[in-house]
């Protein structure tokens, strides 16, 4: 008997930010990148009150503008997997919890929205 299921049924994939869509590690990889890469950028209320700011956009959307434009000195310099990294840790400095799997492309990351009335 064969049992069909939607894409992601079989295996429980986060469905929030409050799900935690990445690890721990990822986001500590991306606090060293961010210490690396960006901290001598002037913007960083650009990675805070990301809910508010980014409110009703998706991950997916975070990920594109800051792997399309960063650094500001060198855009599109890192690799996909360290602007990965990046995005958790600016979800993990914002309050969202990580989870047991590391964030990837593919876990429908366009589906899943910053909401500013989140409650963390």
């Amino acid at each position: 008997i064969f049992l069909l299921f939607p894409h992601g049924a079989a295996r429980a994939e986060p469905s929030s930010l409050v799900s935690g869509i990445y690890s721990e590690a990822q986001a500590e990889s991306g606090a060293a990148l961010y210490n690396t890469y960006c901290a001598h950028c002037p913007l960083l209320n650009f990675y805070t009150n990301i809910d508010v700011t980014w409110n009703d956009m998706s991950v997916l959307d975070f990920y594109y503008k800051v792997s399309g434009s960063m650094p500001a000195d060198n855009p599109r310099a890192l690799s996909q997997a360290q602007y990965l990294s990046l995005v958790a840790w600016v979800l993990a400095i914002n309050g969202y919890p990580s989870g047991n799997t590391s964030m990837s492309l593919n876990n429908k990351l366009g589906m899943i929205k910053f909401e500013a009335d989140n409650n963390l």
